[in-house]
């Protein structure tokens, strides 16, 4: 697992079960910054993630800094609740329906 930032998950690199989060992200490996594709909180908020304002200058020749684009306030995003073996869970959003595939 690579994190967005610096110290953001803690040498934490697995998943539990617990109260976690997870993202996928998409990097074209020049940039300074990874693009957010999907990201679910479940459990709880404690690991929840918003990168709004936070500057990083990455592997790219300059070194201007780059700054991420305002994300969801940890405090207005929702957690999933923790599910079990048998379940699954699925994140519907009736607005997206229109995002190129």
């Amino acid at each position: 697992m690579i994190e967005a930032d610096s110290g953001s998950i803690n040498a934490q690199g697995g998943l539990t079960s617990a109260g976690e989060f997870l993202v996928l992200y998409y990097w074209d490996g020049n940039s300074d910054l990874v693009t957010d594709v999907d990201y679910i909180v479940w459990g709880d908020k404690v690991e929840a993630v918003d990168k709004s304002g936070i500057r990083i200058d990455g592997p790219d020749a300059d070194s201007d800094s780059s700054i991420y684009t305002n994300n969801i306030a940890i405090s207005n995003q929702e957690v999933s609740p923790t599910h079990i073996f048998t379940t699954s869970a699925q994140r519907i959003h009736f607005d997206e329906g229109t995002q190129t595939t």
